[in-house]
């Protein structure tokens, strides 16, 4: 009797470590790498520096002077657009921005969307114009969602999505399934990945792309109790005619100093430089416009695409100071990028 009292418990105290680490497995990953990792309560957790959502430093936040609302009433606008379709009636390669994370992105032939938001991101009101109708649009191969946040995940843009673009598949991290396809009231065709894995379908395998899903340093919650159940993180496009990272959400964190060693050339790294303020709050979950250069610098990439400003107000900084510091830097110099929403902008920005 002692004997299986014994192994009940020791098969007990294993079970929580036995749970620890998750991953989808039908993909194959990027690199050697166990899987993503879960607390005690099954929640994801970041790679080097958790998380810790403290009600106390939200009040903090909150409560505190802003020193630049002034400066914010004064310059309430948003970014100004422009309307430049010529991309999606022909069939080039390119990029296009529409606004704060949302990207329209063909290459090889095959077209995406990542983090589509059209109008309002939950509450929070929009400041610049989205620049087409879908119906503008080509059809859409693939959906790429980072993470479950309101601005990168909409309810009413993804209802437009299965209007517009039926057959399109979903791409995005692990444990997202359930929420995309109860926001749409429909079974959505969704592939789920943990970090490093890397994406599999017939079209993808065809065109010659190799598409992963890599770590961010950010978090998840649409609810009270939900909170780094769904798991956020980059992505990352590699084929002939271009390599593209879309670092998603993400504060600063040495997981940028391993981008050379898995992709070393890459052409384009789009990542965010807004809702940074004040940074002692926000550096754990958003870069700031200086530190988003040093991680451009460390990954090696050719040009930086800043996004993730100038549509949404969700911090202390002027929704404008993100474009206003890099130009201030001299960012023509350092390989920075600066289109407005609705530009086309080539993958390969040097021959």
């Amino acid at each position: 009797m002692k004997n299986y009292l014994f192994l009940f418990l020791f098969f007990i105290s294993l079970s929580p470590c036995m749970s620890q680490v998750v991953s989808n497995p039908e993909l194959s990953f990027l690199k050697p790498f166990p899987g993503n990792t879960l607390d005690s309560e099954k929640r994801f957790v970041n790679q080097y520096n958790p998380f810790e959502a403290k009600f106390s430093d939200l009040l903090k936040w909150q409560f505190s002077k802003n020193p630049q609302k002034n400066a914010k009433k004064l310059n309430p606008r948003g970014l100004e657009i422009k309307k430049d379709s010529s991309l999606f009636s022909n069939a080039k390669d390119g990029i296009i921005w529409l606004g704060h994370a949302s990207f329209f992105i063909r290459l090889n032939g095959i077209t995406f969307l990542i983090d589509p938001v059209q109008g309002n991101a939950g509450p929070v009101k929009r400041h610049s114009e989205f620049p087409f109708a879908w119906s503008d649009f080509p059809p859409i191969d693939f959906i790429l969602i980072s993470h479950d946040h309101r601005d990168h995940c909409d309810k009413p843009t993804l209802k437009q999505m299965l209007k517009h673009f039926p057959n399109a598949y979903y791409l995005t991290g692990l444990n997202m399934s359930d929420l995309l396809r109860d926001l749409t009231s429909s079974q959505l065709a969704v592939q789920e990945a943990g970090w490093y894995q890397v994406y599999k379908h017939p079209k993808l395998e065809k065109a010659g792309i190799k598409l992963a899903f890599l770590p961010s340093r950010h978090w998840s919650r649409r609810g009270l109790t939900d909170t780094n159940k769904r798991l956020w993180g980059a992505f990352l496009f590699q084929s002939d005619s271009g390599n593209i990272y879309f670092s998603g959400d993400s504060g600063y964190d040495l997981h940028f100093k391993e981008l050379p060693s898995l992709c070393k050339d890459i052409d384009v790294f789009i990542i965010g430089v807004g809702a940074y303020k004040p940074e002692w709050f926000m550096s754990s979950n958003h870069i700031s416009p200086t530190d988003a250069l040093k991680a451009f610098q460390e990954s090696g990439a050719k040009a930086m695409l800043p996004m993730h400003y100038g549509t949404f107000d969700l911090s202390d900084e002027p929704m404008l100071e993100p474009r206003e510091v890099l130009n201030s830097m001299g960012r023509s110099n350092l390989g920075i990028m600066l289109p407005l929403p609705g530009e086309v902008i080539r993958i390969r920005t040097k021959n």
